[in-house]
């Protein structure tokens, strides 16, 4: 998620092609209240990640299992003799799309459940009380 402010949401309304279409985000931007902020929400793609416990032989305490974690992005070579035992884990699914096992945290914010301004994914969001005012940047 990304803050969204007044000169930003101003430079990308301008950049539209459509002249209506312009005005009415334009309008959109305009009646904006200074206590609420702009949030631009993004889609992250599907990455996989690797978390690995491996004996460090050479390095003291000795018997003590290291973990690291890493992500992984494309082919995975692997020079030892056996492979590490693998646990696959499936693809979360669509964006937005809460599962029933997954845990919930705790919002740091309330966010409105439909976008305000649906062409940039932009929502709109209570300002804290030390995030300056929307129209200040």
């Amino acid at each position: 998620m990304k803050k969204i402010y007044y000169r930003e949401a101003m430079e990308r309304a301008g950049q539209l092609p459509d002249e209506t279409t312009k005005a009415l985000i334009i309008d959109l931007i305009h009646q904006v209240d200074p206590n609420t902020l702009l949030i631009e929400k993004k889609a992250l793609p599907a990455s996989l990640r690797a978390n690995l416990v491996f004996d460090q032989p050479d390095t003291p305490p000795r018997g003590k299992p290291m973990r690291t974690s890493v992500t992984i992005s494309g082919v995975v070579l692997h020079p030892a003799f056996t492979l590490p035992r693998l646990m696959w884990r499936d693809d979360p699914g669509k964006p937005g799309v809460i599962r029933s096992e997954r845990l919930e945290r705790e919002r740091r914010f309330t966010m409105e459940e439909s976008p305000y301004i649906e062409l940039f994914n932009w929502y709109r969001r209570e300002r804290d009380v030390d995030e300056p005012p929307f129209a200040s940047q």
